[in-house]
């Protein structure tokens, strides 16, 4: 996009609490904003616009990513815009909210199942054996209890050329729990058989979910978490529960 005037310090636009006023009232804005960008980017696709909790902004959605602009989008803010009396990351939460996935839709039966004591937390994880850190989160998983694991081995390969190949291997073990604990515990390849995998199938769900790197996590609150998360920090995302949830 041409003209991006940022107005961001450190990535962060940091605002005082008075300045979170604004409402998400139908605002005739909308519109002008709307035909504004179609006009400067027509090759932008627009998800969503609406009137920004600050001031005179309104928030534009386009694929996973949100900025802040003016009426007539002379200015394009991108960063995180914080209340500072919650100390609430605003932009966080809605990231969150458009990158959420409904976790009861994916395909389990296109992944590995590794159950931990009771199993009752459940999360997926997109990973590659090939991948450091990978490896190091499934060591982090130690000292993490009653979980249910589902891998989706995803493996990227223009980092790790034999990623695909020790991915099918894994698959296609009699034990796939136990070959994958192998390679990413043991560093130790599975014997190489031919099965039918479902390999393309998980790229593809990768592709559409957004996927950039490995380990990408989501639990079951439909929330991701990129990298290899220390256990601490797991232990508390596995306990977010999701919406309509008993426990």
């Amino acid at each position: 996009m041409k003209k991006i005037v940022s107005i961001i310090a450190s990535g962060l636009l940091v605002m005082s609490a008075s300045a979170f006023a604004g409402s998400n009232a139908v605002d005739p804005g909308i519109e002008q904003v709307r035909a504004n960008l179609k006009q400067k980017y027509p090759s932008t696709t627009v998800s969503s616009i609406t009137k920004a909790p600050m001031g005179d902004l309104y928030e534009v959605v386009m694929g996973k990513n949100i900025a802040y602009v003016d009426k007539e989008t002379k200015y394009i803010m991108f960063g995180h815009i914080f209340d500072m009396i919650t100390q609430q990351d605003l932009s966080q939460a809605r990231l969150d909210e458009l990158n959420k996935v409904n976790f009861a839709k994916l395909p389990f039966d296109k992944a590995i199942k590794v159950k931990k004591g009771n199993g009752a937390r459940k999360f997926a994880v997109f990973t590659d054996p090939d991948c450091p850190y990978c490896k190091q989160f499934e060591a982090n998983l130690a000292s993490v209890d009653n979980y249910t694991m589902y891998v989706f081995l995803f493996p990227i390969a223009q980092l790790h050329p034999d990623a695909r190949a020790k991915s099918d291997a894994i698959w296609c073990s009699k034990d796939k729990v136990a070959a994958w604990h192998d390679a990413m515990l043991n560093d130790k390849e599975s014997v190489s058989k031919k099965c039918k995998t479902p390999l393309d199938s998980v790229a593809q769900l990768g592709q559409e979910l957004g996927v950039q790197g490995t380990p990408t996590l989501f639990n079951s609150a439909g929330l991701r978490a990129p990298g290899a998360m220390p256990a601490q920090a797991l232990e508390m995302w596995l306990d977010i529960q999701p919406p309509n949830s008993d426990k």
